[in-house]
Order: C-alpha cells, then structure tokens, then sequence
C-alpha cells in the first residue's frame, strides 16, 4: 500500500521524460520515419514519404497525398502504364528580403513510386495541388475500364 505521496510527483516526471525519449529515439512523432539528423547525433522524427491513398474510382484512379508546404513549383509526378513517382521538395529559406531568425521547419525532400493494379493512360492523366492536398487523377485504359453488360432472356 503506497503510504507516502510526496515522491510520486518526480517519479511521474521522470515516467514522462522517458516517455518523451523513447519517441525520439524512435521517431514516433506523429507516426512518421525518423532519420539520422548529422548535427548532434541525434534522432528526430522526419517527414518520409507523404501519406498517399489510391482509389479505384471505376474508370480511373484517384491518387491523393498530403505534401504541406508544397506548391505545384515544388513537385513532380511522373507516370508510366503501372506506376505512378511522386517527388517533391521543400526548402527552409526565408522569404525575399527577410533574415530567418529561428528555423523550425527541417527541408524536406522524398520520391516514391507506387505501382498500379491496372495500367492507365498516361498522356490523360492529370494533377492540381491546393492547400496541401495533391489530387493525381489517372484515368485507365480503355481495355481495362469495368464494361457494363447487357443481360438478354431467352
């Protein structure tokens, strides 16, 4: 039975301080990748590749992925027949004019492809970045779009 309270309060911090350790040693920031940061050795948590979803919308694919900070400037999508590389980059300088007094926002810099379940049209595929959110639409081609067909009685 715990009798005395006094010591709680310190053992609570030091629960926390390792709590706060453990998550940068292992980079659970947020659910996202760590690496290697050169300055001091240490771990932090990083922005690896941008959360991407894929769907299959019938006739296309709709591709989306979160990329904050980046304006259509800053990326390029490249797609062949079954795949389709995000890449993208953001800088930490500051503005025109301006001198940054504290930098807070690490660079950040990926390329990832992702494969296709069905081959698309690529020279019919499209793109638009607004607020943070990219939309790649990647219509499929023709010989693999579902075909509706009729059901006649005998």
């Amino acid at each position: 039975m715990l009798t005395r309270w006094s010591g709680l309060g310190g053992a609570l911090r030091e629960m926390e301080a390792l709590q706060r350790d453990m998550d940068r040693f292992f980079g659970t920031h947020g659910g996202r990748n760590t690496a290697l940061n050169g300055r001091h050795g240490l771990l932090w948590a990083a922005r690896g590749t941008p959360e991407v979803v894929v769907r299959d919308e019938g006739s296309s694919y709709l591709l989306t992925a979160e990329v904050p900070g980046l304006g259509a400037e800053d990326l390029e999508i490249t797609v062949t027949a079954d795949h389709v590389t995000l890449s993208g980059e953001r800088g930490t300088s500051a503005p025109e004019g301006y001198r940054a007094h504290r930098l807070e926002r690490r660079p950040w810099k990926f390329s990832q492809s992702y494969a296709l379940p069905a081959n698309v049209d690529a020279e019919a595929a499209s793109a638009t970045v607004k607020n943070g959110l990219l939309t790649v639409h990647l219509p499929k081609v023709p010989e693999v779009q579902p075909r509706r067909i009729a059901v006649q009685a005998d």
